[in-house]
């Protein structure tokens, strides 16, 4: 018998985007089974979640995106569980994504954010290349092992992706992007801020931004970030 596929989903606010979410892994053509990593939300999510009895933890102070992604991939690897998928609530999947990262048998599978839904339900052929994205991931227990937890140095959310993702590249680990489409709200969070949480938001941005710049000499996104992944540059910690 098959064991359902972990699914992690740290959430702050945007119950909208929950919703939708939870509705549509509810659709997919293997089993799961849902976590929401309930972020201090004060928008009635937490009261949705027990409502819908969607298996739910409760943060008070919130988790930074890292340190939800550390806290619940933690608790599943040591509990047994070979496979997590991980995604942010701003996003709708195809039934046949989780199936599909699953059955690419890599460390580190992700689709790809696309911004309408009749992007997401085309046809793909699966095409990997190396840029992740994070916002839909499954993470094998053997890339946890050698690539370590996430850093959570990063306050919020910004940037603690790019840094796991270099990590992972100088210790020989491919993050891969096998193409299958997801609907993607982008900043999904940020969007639903109040103007306060919103300033909060960014300003952790920011500061995470200048932390990755002050650590590596480059901006994420930059052409100096790009070169930092290079066949040089690939599995040199473990020489």
């Amino acid at each position: 018998m098959v064991e359902p596929i972990p699914v992690i989903i740290p959430v702050r606010n945007g119950l909208a985007y929950t919703r939708d979410c939870i509705a549509s892994l509810r659709e997919q053509n293997i089993k799961i089974d849902p976590w929401v990593i309930d972020n201090a939300s004060t928008d009635g999510t937490t009261q949705w979640l027990r409502t819908n009895r969607v298996p739910a933890t409760h943060h008070r102070p919130p988790l930074s995106v890292a340190a939800s992604w550390n806290y619940a991939l933690g608790c599943l690897f040591k509990t047994g569980a070979e496979r997590v998928a991980v995604l942010n609530n701003d996003t709708l999947f195809r039934p046949d994504f989780i199936r599909a990262l699953v059955e690419a048998d890599l460390p580190f599978a992700t689709g790809v954010g696309v911004a309408t839904l009749e992007q997401m339900n085309e046809p793909w052929t699966r095409a990997d290349r190396d840029h992740p994205d994070f916002s839909a991931y499954l993470i094998r227990r053997d890339c946890w092992e050698r690539v370590g937890p996430f850093d959570e140095g990063y306050k919020g959310a910004y940037c603690e992706d790019a840094e796991y993702h270099l990590r992972a590249w100088r210790r020989g680990v491919h993050l891969t992007c096998i193409g299958i489409p997801f609907w993607h709200a982008a900043s999904g969070t940020l969007k639903s801020a109040s103007k306060v949480e919103a300033d909060a938001i960014q300003a952790a941005a920011d500061a995470n931004r200048k932390r990755f710049n002050d650590l590596y000499g480059v901006e994420v996104g930059s052409e100096g970030y790009t070169r930092l992944f290079n066949e040089g540059t690939f599995g040199w910690e473990t020489r």
